[in-house]
């Protein structure tokens, strides 16, 4: 139920992350970090059984800092990528294994940015790019029609929000929203939170124009103002209701501004500006 994906580009690696905890059908939490930083520039993406996830991702991150501080010196993505499925194989063939799957990213300054794909059975390969989740059999198809390993940071933002449209359009469950990070060379740099519906297609259409004198209104500066009414509808993605405000237009201003068009999913609430139009006050329906 839980999605993680990495994208590598020429000098950087771009990943992702729902922020969903779940315990069975339940959603728990809409915040919950699911990457944890084992060193500067390297970063484990986790996901499996809630308790596996925690404990064994943090084991591995002290032990990736209790090895800095003996020897001085940082791991590399790949030793650390190594070590962590070393610990996971010892673990599987133990009383107590651990059921999580794991995208770990880093920089090293001699071999440049590498992502690491494991599983549960503690499976390593190295991968351009690579996903985590059921979620993966939705955009792996997406990142092999459109990643090139000249990516820029642009370009595989604008990958990655492809991804998670298409899983808004296909995936049954709803994912909020995901923890983006970037690594390079400077370390790990946080990126805006990509809400599921970034990119919202909302279509506007007047179905209803009046114009009316509205005395007792005034303006921003105070002053009564002519305004048209404009009634609108919108269509929308299934799940989500719509909060239409009503849209004004000053007939001095010509047709500048902007209608304000709130859509809502639960608590999460997207506001969409479309051309032409002012708000005034809200109408839901």
């Amino acid at each position: 139920m839980e999605y993680l994906i990495g994208i590598q580009g020429p000098d950087f690696v771009l990943v992702a992350a729902d922020n969903v905890a779940a315990h069975s059908i339940i959603q728990i939490k809409h915040d919950y970090d699911k990457m944890f930083k084992l060193s500067e520039k390297i970063l484990l993406l986790c996901v499996g059984e809630a308790g596996d996830t925690v404990q064994f991702a943090e084991y591995i991150q002290k032990n990736v800092q209790l090895y800095k501080m003996r020897n001085g010196y940082e791991l590399s993505p790949a030793a650390a990528a190594n070590f962590t499925r070393k610990n996971l194989a010892d673990y599987l063939r133990s009383r107590t294994p651990y059921h999580v799957n794991l995208l770990l990213a880093g920089y090293d300054a001699t071999d440049g940015p590498g992502l690491y794909y494991m599983d549960y059975l503690s499976a390593l390969a190295q991968a351009p790019f690579a996903a985590h989740g059921y979620g993966a059999f939705l955009t792996l198809s997406i990142l092999d029609r459109y990643y090139r390993p000249d990516l820029t940071r642009d370009e595989a933002v604008e990958l990655l929000k492809k991804c998670v449209e298409e899983l808004n359009k296909r995936f049954i469950l709803n994912l909020r929203s995901f923890t983006v990070r970037l690594i390079d060379k400077e370390g790990i740099h946080d990126l805006e939170k990509l809400p599921l519906l970034l990119d919202l297609r909302v279509q506007v259409c007047v179905h209803a124009c009046v114009r009316c004198h509205i005395s007792p209104s005034a303006d921003r500066n105070g002053t009564p103002a002519n305004i048209t009414v404009i009634s609108c509808f919108v269509k929308f993605s299934p799940g989500w209701s719509t909060c239409v405000e009503w849209a004004v237009v000053d007939p001095t201003q010509g047709k500048r501004g902007a209608a304000v068009i709130s859509v809502s999913r639960g608590k999460r609430i997207l506001q969409v500006r479309t051309p032409v139009m002012q708000r005034i006050e809200p109408s839901c329906f």
